[in-house]
């Protein structure tokens, strides 16, 4: 792996301090750039004080550095990152800016894909203004447009929301959800398990996801070719698609497979189909809530 200096603005929280640590273990020169109001994540790690927004002082702290790539993760406003592009832009190999997915215009069908239509009134909207403006720049660059990031050392109450909701024995709203779905939730004893069916997809499970976001399935049903010995699961979808997600000649597996029938029978053909990632942080989690017609 080529060694290379690399500028990360930011740095000492959240994802900035992964970022940091991550690089630093593959050899990079890493410069963090920042207020100062927290250390370096990783001990030797260099670091140059300033406020971003002003670019005079932007211009004082950085014209005479020289890196190879730039992370961009806090800048919300094109007049935020325009200036540390004029500074550094001819000097760089790359350019990554962190975005958001809010600047999409808001849909049912997920996940987003790059060309997705975008809000021009998202209150993210400077940072879809900054990528319009990287791709005339001329540098090389690249946006990411997360969702809700999450995880250890996170400064906003995402999780915290959800944990305070369970701890408190409070619902969990759920958006979206068919309204004869939530008529059958109700009428259902809180007693009941609902089934499932897990699939560990690892790295292929953002092309899954993807790809069942899209055929909209409506129920995931076990049919048997030999009784107790074999047999597949069938989704459905539509009026008339099906398709076989997976076919087994098991008999541990067929009977696991009658239970979960069994079980849908008790919970009135409600049951859930989950696609779960590896570890890698790279890959997508997929949950759908179907009902056996």
């Amino acid at each position: 792996v080529e060694t290379m200096r690399i500028l990360i603005m930011g740095g000492t929280r959240f994802i900035g301090v992964y970022l940091t640590k991550t690089l630093v273990a593959q050899g990079h020169e890493v410069v963090l750039f920042n207020r100062g109001n927290n250390p370096a994540p990783v001990a030797g790690v260099s670091q140059i004080h300033g406020d971003r927004k002003d670019p005079d002082l932007l211009k004082e702290k950085l014209a005479s550095e020289s890196f190879d790539v730039v992370f961009d993760n806090n800048g919300r406003e094109l007049s935020h990152t325009k200036p540390l592009v004029e500074i550094l832009g001819d000097k760089l190999q790359h350019f990554v800016y962190v975005s958001s997915a809010g600047v999409y215009l808001k849909s049912s069908q997920m996940p987003h894909r790059e060309g997705d239509a975008v809000d021009p009134n998202s209150r993210h909207k400077g940072k879809h203004h900054t990528e319009a403006y990287l791709a005339e720049s001329g540098i090389n660059w690249t946006s990411i447009r997360p969702t809700y990031i999450y995880g250890p050392q996170n400064y906003n109450d995402l999780e915290a929301w959800f944990f305070d909701r369970l701890v408190r024995d409070r619902p969990i709203p759920i958006c979206d959800l068919p309204e004869s779905l939530v008529a059958l939730i109700s009428q259902l004893d809180p007693t009941v398990k609902i089934p499932g069916i897990a699939i560990d997809a690892a790295r292929k499970s953002m092309i899954l996801t993807q790809w069942l976001a899209k055929a909209q399935p409506i129920s995931l049903n076990y049919i048997p070719t030999e009784i107790g010995q074999s047999g597949g699961l069938v989704l459905e979808a539509g009026l008339v698609e099906r398709w076989i997600l997976a076919t087994f000649e098991s008999t541990a597996v067929a009977g696991a497979a009658k239970n979960y029938e069994q079980a849908k029978q008790a919970s009135q053909g409600l049951h859930f189909l989950l696609v779960q990632p590896d570890d890698s942080g790279m890959t997508h989690t997929g949950f759908w809530l179907l009902k056996e017609e």
